[in-house]
């Protein structure tokens, strides 16, 4: 069935932003910031940051708009130059949320404001720091935000109930469907279709490029967070109510796989080794799952109430700590390693682009970070 679209007018603001850009640095040992890792290292380094930032011109103009087993170990360590870590502010983020790559050399986040307390806004920056948000009708709530084989960025409005989908020059097209309720996170398809949790109803959903919607219910599905597409042409998703990794195939058959290691998990992603790696929430650990449903978890006390994960361009899996203000690591063998410095705050999505570094949500002090990854 096709939702009703929502065409309404729409402000871009544009922002030549290098706001903040901090990079932390160590004496006399080029950029560097704190580590945490569960591998013997050296001494603790130390913390001095230098803000880069540039004059800010801002101008408006109006657009037509269409409508989440390790050894127990940890010593700090010095972060290496190859793995600095700067941080871009502006004054329009506000509850930074999810983060995906665009076109080219950028990303677009979401801001996803509670109650409407301030606009609700999309933006997106570019690997050079300059950022352009997107307000207006059809963007309500936003939080999972991924780009779909249409070259737009695809987004869920937790707010609203609605699906929202934006392109490069700023035109949304806003998707409203009543079996649509709170939408979290949304990710591309084997099917060029887009799929999305949905954890009010505890439904998958799945949208064509035309509206087309079509929901699915099965057994296991309760408050589904993340969701993604896997090595099977299947989409594997995480549920975040009863602890266990979903399974849909494109013609909506349902798997559930569960196991006491689980707890509140948030976000899952394909592995550079043929399965699938999940952050587990309520209980601090990386979980890994293969096709056919085998489960092993991974804890450290350098993961920290996890909850976005991305396979990087090293082969390791790359991870935000909500818990502990830092960025984590852990490679397929369970090495764990925890970077941060006193620009990273309650990181939440992560991503990774074409400039080998990740780039992630600040919640806590609402500013886009990255860290360099060689």
């Amino acid at each position: 069935m096709r939702g009703p679209a929502r065409w309404s007018r729409l402000t871009a603001f544009v922002a030549s932003v290098l706001v903040a850009g901090l990079a932390a640095s160590a004496p006399g040992a080029g950029a560097s910031a704190r580590a945490v890792t569960n591998c013997a290292g050296a001494g603790r380094g130390s913390l001095s940051s230098v803000a880069k930032k540039t004059a800010v011109a801002v101008h408006q103009s109006r657009v037509s708009t269409g409508h989440h087993a390790a050894q127990k170990m940890s010593v700090i360590v010095r972060l290496p130059a190859r793995h600095r870590i700067s941080a871009f502010s502006s004054p329009a983020m506000s509850y930074v949320a999810d983060i995906a790559p665009g076109n080219g050399s950028t990303f677009w986040f979401t801001n996803y404001t509670p109650l409407g307390w301030v606009p609700n806004l999309i933006g997106r920056i570019t690997t050079a720091g300059v950022v352009t948000y997107y307000s207006g009708p059809g963007i309500d709530g936003p939080d999972g935000i991924a780009k779909g084989y249409d070259g737009a960025e695809w987004f869920a409005n937790i707010l609203s109930g609605t699906i929202g989908r934006v392109t490069d020059a700023g035109v949304v097209t806003d998707y409203a469907d009543p079996r649509i309720f709170a939408p979290t996170r949304i990710t591309a398809g084997p099917d060029h279709a887009m799929w999305f949790t949905d954890a009010e109803s505890g439904t998958i959903g799945r949208i064509t490029t035309d509206g087309t919607l079509s929901i699915y219910s099965g057994p296991g599905i309760s408050n589904p967070q993340g969701i993604i597409l896997g090595p099977d042409h299947a989409l594997w998703f995480v549920n975040y109510g009863n602890g266990s990794v979903g399974r849909i195939t494109t013609a909506g058959a349902v798997s559930n796989y569960s196991d006491p290691s689980i707890s509140e998990p948030f976000s899952i992603t394909p592995g550079p080794d043929g399965a699938l790696w999940f952050t587990s929430f309520g209980n601090s650990a990386i979980g890994r799952i293969t096709t056919n449903g085998t489960i092993t978890s991974f804890s450290s006390t350098s993961i920290s109430e996890p909850i976005d994960i991305v396979t990087g361009p090293d082969k390791a899996l790359w991870f935000t700590n909500y818990g502990n203000d830092s960025l984590g690591r852990i490679t397929t063998a369970g090495k764990v390693t925890a970077y941060t410095d006193s620009t990273v705050s309650k990181p939440d999505g992560i991503a990774v682009g074409h400039d080998k570094a990740a780039w992630y949500t600040n919640s806590g002090n609402n500013t886009i970070g990255r860290i360099s990854i060689p």
